[in-house]
């Protein structure tokens, strides 16, 4: 009696079955694994970003890296550099400063097709691929930067008059923008603003008397009612579904939702609300 090889046409649907009901199960496990190692690799970034921000200090007299040197919008690496310059030396890497999760952004291609950008020139490459990093540095309140007619000032402030460093953020995740259907696309910025200005007294948190809201240096992004706008929160980003993570200018890492980013605060446009709980409120010194 002859043998028969193979599989029956019933036998080969119930592998293939088998096979896709394993993968079924299997993704899930892998996709969340992979993201577990991703948020690992992010709060390591942070803390080595923290500490080459520590060791800038070190140098410059206990103040915080300067947000960049030009209180403009104009791309011009000749003449300015950003903090992401000044504290690579200490990190080695451009890809420190990126989350793991953003995978929608190569720092390394980052201004190829950019008009500002000279063919071949690694400086302009470097400038640009700067300001697309995922770390958001909290410069408005650590290292303000002001426009005076053509002047620009910078005021790095010191460790010394922050009240509590355990609870005043030094960077968190960011994105550059989101499309139309609200996903993140061209990586991060290097740069974020904070919900509120004025306490409840009209005291100025940012401590910048005298300067008006148009003369304090900000990119584009700006706070909204998170209820109506959930993109446009100071260009923020939670990576980590739902959580964004966080370092503190006391160097230690969290991640955290990002309700918490705006608490102690009314969220109005262009500034508008009060800070009426500092104890809650991540971004002051106070």
């Amino acid at each position: 009696m002859r043998r028969r090889l193979g599989l029956s046409i019933v036998e080969l649907l119930t592998v293939v079955t088998m096979l896709v009901v394993l993968a079924a199960l299997l993704t899930p496990v892998l996709v969340s694994a992979r993201n577990a190692v991703s948020d690992v690799q992010c709060v390591t970034n942070f803390r080595q970003v923290s500490v080459a921000v520590a060791l800038y200090q070190g140098s410059y007299e206990d103040r915080f890296v300067l947000a960049k040197y030009q209180a403009g919008d104009e791309f011009d690496p000749m003449r300015d550099k950003t903090w992401v310059q000044l504290t690579l030396p200490y990190v080695g890497n451009l890809v420190n400063y990126k989350c793991p999760r953003d995978q929608g952004h190569d720092l390394r291609s980052q201004g190829k097709f950019d008009g500002d950008l000279v063919p071949g020139d690694p400086w302009h490459h470097l400038y640009l691929s700067s300001m697309r990093v995922n770390t958001g540095y909290n410069f408005v309140y650590l290292a303000p930067l002001v426009k005076d007619g053509e002047n620009t000032f910078a005021f790095p402030r010191s460790t010394t008059v922050i009240y509590d460093p355990a609870m005043t953020l030094l960077i968190a995740d960011s994105v550059f923008a989101t499309d139309s259907k609200k996903r993140p696309t061209g990586g991060g910025t290097y740069l974020v603003v904070p919900p509120c200005r004025w306490a409840l007294d009209r005291k100025d948190s940012f401590e910048l008397g005298g300067y008006e809201n148009h003369q304090i240096y900000t990119p584009a992004h700006r706070w909204e009612r998170p209820q109506r706008e959930p993109t446009q929160m100071g260009g923020l980003w939670p990576w980590h579904d739902g959580k964004l993570t966080v370092a503190f200018t006391d160097g230690h890492v969290k991640m955290l939702p990002i309700a918490r980013m705006y608490e102690g605060c009314e969220v109005l446009p262009g500034w508008g609300g009060t800070l009426g709980d500092s104890g809650r409120y991540l971004w002051d010194l106070r």
